[in-house]
């Protein structure tokens, strides 16, 4: 009974798929066992580099995006209004503080010198 399923699904497979597929499939087969590893190396190797390219191509755009996108933040054209400037309040809080001279702390020496 598995093999009447396996014969009807190869047969499926067959006529779903091209001549050009065929055909290669056909001279695969004629290939001798060394032939048929080193055709196998260089088509896996080709589908992960070109699979590779795709999706770099892809990312090197979404990020070519993000940074247009957050250009047009910092300029204050953004979609959403924003001029991409921090609120002044903002700025203050972000700000360091700084001792003045006449609050810094003197060295414990010279408080017990007096």
């Amino acid at each position: 009974m598995a093999d009447k399923a396996n014969e009807t699904h190869t047969d499926e497979q067959a006529r779903s798929r091209s001549k050009n597929y065929e055909k290669a499939r056909s001279t695969f087969d004629g290939l001798g066992t060394e032939e048929k590893a080193a055709f196998l190396v260089e088509s896996i190797i080709r589908t992960v580099t070109d699979g590779l390219r795709e999706v770099s191509e892809q990312v090197a755009d979404a990020f070519k995006q993000a940074c247009e996108q957050a250009e047009a933040h910092a300029r204050g054209d953004g979609e959403d209004g924003q001029t991409g400037e921090a609120p002044k309040d903002a700025k203050k809080e972000a700000a360091p503080k700084k001792k003045s001279a006449s609050k810094a702390k003197k060295p414990a020496s010279e408080d017990t010198a007096s």
